[in-house]
């Protein structure tokens, strides 16, 4: 990653504690790799027990190219995190303390666990543990390929001038698309101390942020916070929305109160990652898929999705979705229009 960032020059990472450049990055990039350069072998799991810092991104970057499976856990409950912790048995917990100091942690080993969690190492790149939402029960385990999702990522250059403010989770896969985006195409991104409304249209305002990317239920409550106000929002100009289903009373809202920002519905799961997307207009819930490393098909107004950035399968769950022909059942139920868009208007089950 270190060869893909090192050219830019400028602000990169902008936080409660400063500015830091792209040559900060790199720097601090290499520093967690002299550290850790011992201290990981070969298919390791790594896990990152952090949210959005300038020091968990160096420490990302760090790893990223090594022939490792990490795995990215923002803090959470303890009994969630001790769940999550048990079901990938990483080799290795890193975290910071008070001073950023970084803590490394051995972890006891489960017998057995390893085989599981190779098939992208196995072949060369780095993999990255991602957990499901958990909505059905047991948040599922499944290892994407990291090395694949940075290749795909082929941003139009003028996005080099925009700022974005990350919102979306260190762990989540809009979060890390959103982060390596910003990152390969050279934006520089601000980073929140907290996501309440309040805080981020200060810094929306503050900074001049012109692309938010976030969810329905965020963008709902920046609306109604008291301390709403369009003219704090002047320099947005796009705001990208997605992992649930937008209402069209919400959407209806942004239009009426943002009406010069463009809306883009995105689209995607940890299972395929995350789909380029048009839609048909910023007041329509109908979009398209356009992305030529992702195929999908409607079967009884099932929607199916087919991804070169596909996970195999589950680590700790049944595998009934991934059908044949690499095939996943995503389970939303879809509408499509006469010009071929589509809307998500519900779940199967």
């Amino acid at each position: 990653m270190n060869e893909l960032i090192k050219k830019y020059k400028g602000e990169c990472i902008i936080d409660l504690n400063g500015t830091y450049t792209f040559s900060d990055l790199v720097s601090q990039t290499n520093k967690f790799k002299k550290q850790l350069s011992n201290k990981i072998r070969n298919h390791d799991r790594v896990l990152i027990y952090s949210d959005y810092t300038f020091h968990s991104i160096s420490l990302l970057l760090s790893l990223s190219d090594l022939n490792i499976n990490i795995v990215p856990l923002v803090k959470t409950t303890e009994s969630e995190y001790h769940e999550k912790v048990d079901s990938v048995s990483p080799h290795l917990i890193l975290s910071f303390d008070e001073n950023k100091k970084l803590i490394i942690e051995n972890f006891k080993l489960a017998s057995n666990s390893d085989e599981i969690f190779k098939d992208v190492t196995n072949k060369g790149d780095t993999g990255i543990i991602l957990f499901s939402s958990g909505t059905t029960g047991k948040p599922k385990v499944m290892v994407q390929n990291l090395t694949k999702i940075i290749s795909s990522i082929k941003t139009p250059r003028k996005q080099k001038s925009l700022r974005f403010i990350i919102l979306l989770m260190f762990d989540h896969i809009g979060g890390i698309n959103t982060l390596f985006n910003c990152l390969i195409n050279g934006s520089p991104f601000i980073i929140p101390e907290d996501r309440s409304p309040s805080l981020v249209i200060s810094l929306i305002n503050k900074h001049q942020v012109n692309i938010l990317p976030t969810t329905p239920t965020f963008l709902n409550l920046l609306m109604i916070d008291e301390s709403f106000d369009s003219s704090k929002l002047k320099s947005l100009k796009l705001i990208t929305y997605g992992t649930e289903r937008m209402s069209e009373v919400i959407l209806n809202k942004l239009n009426l109160n943002l009406p010069k920002v463009k809306l883009l519905q995105t689209f995607g799961t940890s299972e395929t990652g995350i789909l380029k997307t048009q839609s048909k207009s910023s007041n329509s819930l109908f979009f398209k898929i356009i992305d030529d490393g992702k195929e999908y098909k409607i079967v009884d107004d099932e929607l199916y999705l087919r991804s070169k950035t596909q996970v195999k399968g589950y680590i700790n769950y049944n595998n009934d979705n991934f059908l044949s022909e690499s095939w996943y059942a995503k389970v939303d139920l879809v509408e499509t229009d006469v010009d071929g868009y589509i809307k998500i208007i519900g779940r199967k089950n």
